[in-house]
């Protein structure tokens, strides 16, 4: 149901019999209506930005990685993917996949 917030968490169970070492992640997701924020796209490559903008998170990575997928000697893409993911709070992911890049 648009506006309704779901809230989700996964856990890695390092060891069984000493529980404080979980590596737990949590987060939440809401489902928006698309219709107004579809129509004001103006374009495949605006998508990003807009879905930013509204903060439809996922949707700007999802839209940033099929561009990528497109257009992979693309730097820009490459950039936004990685600010995107530093004012989502994953700095360490982005530095990660920055690394990752490097020849």
């Amino acid at each position: 149901m648009p506006g309704e917030r779901y809230q989700w968490s996964v856990a890695l169970v390092m060891d069984p019999d000493e529980p404080s070492a979980n590596v737990v992640a949590k987060g939440a997701i809401e489902r928006v209506t698309r219709d107004k924020l579809e129509r004001s796209l103006s374009g495949e490559a605006d998508a990003p930005r807009r879905y930013a903008e509204a903060g439809v998170w996922y949707d700007a990575l999802m839209a940033i990685a099929d561009l990528m997928q497109a257009n992979p000697a693309d730097s820009d893409l490459s950039q936004m993917q990685l600010a995107l993911l530093e004012q989502g709070g994953l700095a360490e992911v982005a530095s990660s996949i920055q690394r990752m890049r490097k020849p």
